[in-house]
């Protein structure tokens, strides 16, 4: 199996998610585990911020990221 080649767009994608992962799951992921449940806001974040189905084209709210 080949090694992905991942372009300047899917590095952007990378940071970005990974920013918001440090900012908005990082520090809640014990509680939502105690609790069995994400909260609906930060799946709506997520989805805002094209992180949800990033393969779909922007207009319809992916980022087009493959």
């Amino acid at each position: 199996m080949g090694r992905r080649i991942f372009n300047e767009e899917h590095q952007i994608f990378r940071e970005s998610f990974r920013k918001f992962l440090e900012k908005e799951v990082v520090s809640f992921i014990e509680k939502w585990e105690h609790e069995g449940i994400v909260p609906r806001d930060v799946w709506r974040k997520m989805g805002g911020n094209g992180f949800l189905c990033p393969w779909l084209e922007e207009k319809y709210g992916g980022s087009n990221a493959g």
